[in-house]
């Protein structure tokens, strides 16, 4: 079963990768060269903060973290675009890219990140989703020991048909909530792999869910 599921070993060092980058990203002294494009795209207009009487007593709450996706990148060998906001990282090695961001604190920790990886479908060309969905479903725990799939279930990013895990990595007592998209071409196989570190939950998990939603096949 597992020769026969593209993409299982590498997409899974990839992520494993993904997770030690996240702890020290800068350690990586190769530049690598992109092979697809990146175009600047006008962001929307910034949303106004509510005002508040003066006679109020109680304190601002912080405003949300809202997402300005300014940034397209485009890889058209692989028949895929992606937005992203101003700011964040983008590697591309092989047939996989991460889209990261690193903390505000100047410690080059990078706290959240989106792996894309593109598989040929091989001997499962012709497949239903739901049968590499049945294949990855077995291979998570295996490629990711002491992880449990907590959500296994279709899902859409956009108008595309995809199945989504979610499940929890630990890196050095760090752990990132993760979600997992699959979907299929006649060709391929696409992974989206979000991953936010716990204690940044709230500052970026909607902005990746949003990075993730802007994936498109050209």
């Amino acid at each position: 079963m597992f020769k026969k599921l593209p993409g299982v070993a590498q997409n899974a060092m990839v992520i494993a990768g993904v997770v030690g980058l996240v702890v020290v990203v800068v350690i990586a002294a190769v530049v690598l060269k992109p092979k697809g494009t990146t175009e600047e795209t006008t962001p929307p207009p910034a949303a106004q903060p509510p005002t508040q009487s003066q006679d109020e007593d109680t304190a601002p709450e912080p405003q949300s973290q809202v997402a300005s996706l300014s940034q397209t990148f485009t890889n058209s060998a692989s028949n895929y675009s992606i937005n992203y906001p101003d700011g964040w990282d983008i590697e591309e090695k092989d047939t996989n890219t991460t889209i990261s961001i690193k903390e505000e604190s100047g410690s080059q920790v990078n706290v959240a990140g989106i792996v894309i990886s593109i598989s040929p479908l091989q001997e499962l060309k012709g497949s239903q989703l739901s049968t590499v969905a049945d294949l990855w479903r077995v291979q998570i725990p295996k490629q990711f020991p002491g992880t449990t799939i907590e959500m296994d279930q279709a899902a859409k990013i956009g108008s595309l048909d995809t199945h989504m895990y979610t499940f929890t990595i630990t890196n050095n007592n760090r752990q990132f909530p993760t979600k997992m998209y699959l979907l299929i071409d006649d060709e391929n196989m696409y992974s989206l792999t979000a991953m936010v570190e716990s204690t940044s939950q709230s500052k970026y998990e909607s902005i990746v869910d949003t990075i993730v939603k802007s994936f498109k096949l050209l």
